[in-house]
């Protein structure tokens, strides 16, 4: 087991001892580099517990970034976790289309299900990954 510690967005950083199980980066899909993405990781600590990390990254001016991080007791909460998580609650462009609302709407709209259709590939990612750690252990 190792020693970890993973930042909270407002709240103080979680540390313990334990092991990544499965993880999925975003920063790269479909060969293209992403500049709003999520990370996804599944720990396993000393306790038996599964903690899991979403982290939000995103280099768009004006946005910051998100980290969350939860401890669950069984697979089927980390797949739960996972699911009930909005993709897209962290999402806070500028207007960049001044003067032509429904543009922006528009590409709103797109980011929006970008964002959603993305991370729910990497959920999917994940929970196959940790079906087929589970058939092993």
């Amino acid at each position: 087991m190792t020693p970890h510690t993973l930042s909270r967005s407002g709240d103080t950083p979680l540390n313990f001892q334990g092991d990544l199980i499965c993880g999925s980066p975003g920063s790269r899909q479909g060969g293209v580099k992403q500049v709003r993405y999520h990370d996804l990781a599944i720990f396993r600590d000393d306790l038996g517990r599964y903690i899991v990390q979403i982290r939000y990254v995103t280099s768009w001016s004006g946005e910051s970034g998100h980290e969350l991080v939860q401890p669950v007791c069984t697979l089927g909460e980390v797949v739960a976790f996972c699911r009930a998580y909005d993709p897209t609650s962290h999402l806070h462009p500028r207007p960049i289309y001044l003067g032509a609302p429904d543009r922006y709407a528009t590409w709103l709209d797109h980011m929006r299900e970008s964002l959603r259709t993305r991370y729910a590939r990497q959920v999917r990612t994940i929970v196959c990954d940790m079906q087929q750690i589970t058939m092993f252990t």
